[in-house]
Formats: structure tokens, C-alpha cells, sequence
């Protein structure tokens, strides 16, 4: 069961901006994970549902990787702008992943957000789609958001719609050991990032409102982020924002 249709995933040319992926950087934790266990050295490198590819330009700045990516947005394009940003040519696939494959394999496939939008039979296939591409000896890498513990109070209260559009049950460290048993290593699976909270869809038709509760979650991030440094460390499957897995197919 596919939990969004295309409408959902609309892109502008603004979502290609050199600020936001100063913001990722910073923001995203997990990226700097994938750089310990990942090589920079020329590799092959495929995201699953890549637009606006923020997460992508940042992964593959200063790297020897070739970027390719699969989207089946209208507005896919954007992700060749977002990776010129980091001096990188791109090959980007428009096609629906389950109607259309590519005739290739990678040494590295990573999707941002995707699986959790699945469910049933079409969570499996999302799976085995990751698992097609991913050559023999090659790094997978999925991480997810985390709406187990404080941030499902968070949405069910302030960002109802979105939280419809997400797989909770997906969202559990067990759920990615699939591809353990598909004869994976799997060399990091686990919570990541102090507690960040996102999102005011409840309230887009009260604009003011919709603009309090934003900039509630401003605050309540950064204080968890304060904590953070000072070693109250708000973490794990209650409070961190993502999962991330990474693993090896041997």
C-alpha cells in the first residue's frame, strides 16, 4: 500500500539552495555517520527517490563518487540543480520504481525518507527494489524519521496529516534487519540525533497558528540541543528524530 501519491511531492527551485544544505550539515547528524563507514573514493552512488537531493549534495561533496538518482516527481529536475551546488554532474532517472528499473547495478544506494511511506506487500518490494541495485560488495544505507516516541505526541498533536502519511510500525530498529537475512552485514542500525521536532500541518489553515507551533518546535529543539552539548542527552527510540542502517551486501 503506497501511503502518498504524487501531489505530495512537489519541489521548487528554492528547495536547491546552498543555505539549506549549510543547514543539513549542520542539522544532520546521521550524515556524518554514513562518512565513517562509506568511502569517498570513486564509487558509483544511486539515491531511491532523490528530489530535492540535499541530503545527497552534502554525502558526495568532496568525494570521487558518480551520482545518479531515481524520482518520479514532476519537479525530479531539481536534484541536478541541488548536486551542481557541490560541482557535481548527476544522472537522474524520472521513472516510477515500480513500474521501470535501470539495467545497473551500485556501490552505493541510499534512499531519505522513502520506505516509511509504505506499507503491506509494496513495504516489501520497497525493500527488494533497495537490495536490486545495490552491487555485490556495495554499501545500502536507509534512514528513516522516528515517530515512536515523543515526535508521534508531536505530530498527532500539530502535524496530523503527515503523520497519516507514514508507516509508524516501519519506523522500529527490527524492521530494518530484513536485509540481514537477506545476507547483509549490517554495520550500524540504530536511533540517531537528540530529540528535533518538525512540522504544524494541523494548524495551515490558521496561519498565525501554524506559525506559533513552528516556532514552538524552533525552541524545543534547541534547547534539546543544548542539552545535548552539556550531556543531558535526549536520545534514543523516544526522543531521536531517525533511525539510520547502514550495511554491506556481501
Amino acid at each position: 500500500m503506497r501511503l502518498t501519491d504524487k501531489d505530495r511531492w512537489r519541489y521548487e527551485k528554492d528547495d536547491a539552495t546552498l543555505s539549506n544544505l549549510v543547514s543539513i550539515k549542520k542539522r544532520e547528524e546521521w550524515l556524518k555517520i554514513v562518512k565513517q563507514y562509506v568511502p569517498s573514493t570513486k564509487l558509483n552512488y544511486l539515491e531511491l527517490g532523490c528530489a530535492p537531493g540535499q541530503y545527497s549534495a552534502v554525502l558526495s561533496e568532496s568525494t570521487d563518487w558518480s551520482i545518479s538518482g531515481i524520482d518520479y516527481s514532476d519537479d525530479s529536475e531539481v536534484f541536478l540543480k541541488t548536486m551542481s551546488l557541490v560541482g557535481k554532474e548527476a544522472e537522474l532517472f524520472n521513472i516510477d520504481m515500480f513500474n521501470e528499473k535501470i539495467d545497473k547495478v551500485f556501490d552505493i544506494v541510499i534512499s531519505v525518507g522513502l520506505v516509511e511511506h509504505f506499507r503491506g506487500a509494496m513495504l516489501e518490494d520497497v525493500f527488494r527494489l533497495h537490495d536490486y541495485y545495490v552491487d555485490k560488495g556495495g554499501y545500502l544505507i536507509i534512514q528513516i524519521p522516528n515517530f515512536t516516541g515523543f515526535n508521534y505526541f508531536w505530530h498527532y498533536l500539530f502535524d496530523r496529516p503527515d503523520l497519516d502519511n507514514h508507516n509508524i510500525d516501519v519506523m522500529q530498529l527490527q524492521s530494518l534487519e530484513w536485509f540481514s537475512d537477506q545476507g547483509y552485514e549490517i554495520l550500524f542500525n540504530d536511533y540517531v540525533g537528540p530529540l528535533r521536532v518538525w512540522g504544524a500541518t494541523s494548524w495551515s489553515h490558521i496561519k498565525l497558528m501554524s506559525k506559533l507551533v513552528a516556532g514552538i518546535g524552533i525552541i524545543v529543539s534547541s534547547i534539546a540541543l543544548l542539552l545535548d552539548k552539556i550531556g543531558i542527552r535526549l536520545r534514543g527510540r523516544t526522543w531521536s528524530p531517525g533511525i539510520l542502517m547502514i550495511a554491506r551486501k556481501k
